[in-house]
């Protein structure tokens, strides 16, 4: 049997299945959304291979489920021929699936618009100029008449111009001057191979994570856990979710993703907590004068004084580091004065006044910078107060 009959067999064994009363569609047992996913998995290994395309499709017309799993799987087989360049074999499966009952993610998947770029030959306009008469639609044989001089005298001196056959206008535009985009076929967009190439590769990813979890209900569990703690504006609230969830789906498939997002959660939190402290410090000892020596003493205003000049116009830049993270400031200073420096430790609280871009009271800044001394003064916090 040849690949275009099976094609076609299997677009059959979709209407087949589209047609079947809803009544008697089951919901899709584990064994085989952890098939279907099997499936997707072999395709990914090669999604540009015709034989695993194929493999995939024999797969697919293998599950025993008549329903939204078969459409979902039929639905990225479909993708695969369109962007291996089978447009014709794509169609009659996808106009098969379109048959049945799609649910929303399927039918987007489907979506030609999303598939589209502007047709480069009408720049979407959906007409072209009339090739015949290049816009101008009077006839130029008859000059609009719409009859001729007859050559000879005769029984008709003025018979029909054979051009425009008496309609003394372009019979291909008929007097328009434009035609229909033979192109994108007046529809103004035509289909991308690279858009196509990404909404195949796209749907296969999408499809095989479904299934995937959708046949490991922990991991389902866990995915709903993460987006809850991931919405969360707590962080304390945030751990707590991951933590119960961990605790509750320890051997899910993707704890492991569940356990990177809890440590980059806890050294958010870390991080917070540190910065308070440094803060509630130097705030606590801002009446004591400077310490830390004079080495200190002078270092610290240096630091903060080398970063406003690098703000400034002129200046080297407008970032800074901040534990480690690239940071950038809001604002362009023009002059600043610096005010006196609480040194506790290897830590250090500047006040400064800073006149930024602007005209009027506005332009002035109260600005306090936190720094922390790590082999050298580092700036680590910037708090405008005012």
């Amino acid at each position: 049997m040849t690949r275009a009959a099976i094609t076609e067999l299997f677009a059959i064994l979709l209407v087949l299945a589209a047609g079947a009363p809803r009544a008697a569609e089951q919901a899709p047992d584990r064994e085989t959304l952890r098939r279907a996913a099997a499936l997707c998995d072999a395709l990914l290994a090669g999604p540009s291979d015709p034989e695993r395309l194929e493999a995939f499709r024999d797969g697919a017309a293998g599950i025993a489920d008549a329903g939204a799993v078969r459409r979902r799987l039929a639905a990225v087989y479909s993708l695969g021929l369109l962007a291996g360049g089978e447009a014709k074999a794509a169609k009659a499966v996808r106009d098969a699936i379109m048959q049945g009952e799609l649910g929303a993610e399927t039918a987007e998947m489907l979506d030609e618009n999303m598939m589209t770029v502007e047709c480069p030959a009408c720049s979407g306009a959906k007409t072209v100029e009339c090739p015949a008469c290049r816009g101008n639609p009077v006839c130029s044989r008859c000059g609009g008449k719409g009859w001729i001089q007859a050559p000879t005298e005769g029984v008709n001196t003025r018979p029909g111009c054979p051009s425009c056959r008496g309609a003394g206008k372009c019979a291909m535009c008929r007097g328009g001057g434009r035609v229909s985009c033979s192109t994108c076929v007046g529809r103004g967009k035509v289909l991308s191979p690279d858009r196509i190439q990404e909404r195949y590769l796209s749907a296969l990813a999408e499809t095989r994570k479904l299934f995937f979890e959708s046949g490991h209900p922990e991991m389902l569990a866990m995915r709903t856990e993460m987006d809850r703690a991931r919405r969360c504006m707590n962080l304390d609230e945030a751990i707590a979710i991951l933590n119960a969830a961990l605790q509750k789906h320890a051997d899910s498939g993707n704890a492991g993703e569940a356990r990177e997002m809890l440590d980059g959660f806890e050294r958010d939190r870390e991080d917070a907590e540190r910065a308070a402290k440094i803060k509630q410090s130097l705030v606590a000892n801002s009446g004591n004068g400077s310490g830390g020596g004079e080495e200190a003493g002078r270092r610290v205003p240096e630091t903060v004084n080398s970063f406003l000049k690098a703000l400034s116009r002129g200046g080297t830049g407008a970032e800074f580091w901040a534990d480690g993270k690239n940071a950038r400031a809001l604002f362009v200073p023009v002059s600043w004065h610096i005010g006196r420096s609480v040194i506790v430790g290897g830590f250090a609280k500047v006040p400064a006044q800073v006149e930024a871009d602007g005209v009027g009271p506005d332009a002035y800044r109260d600005v306090v910078f936190y720094l922390e001394n790590k082999g050298g003064w580092k700036i680590t916090v910037v708090e405008i107060t005012r």
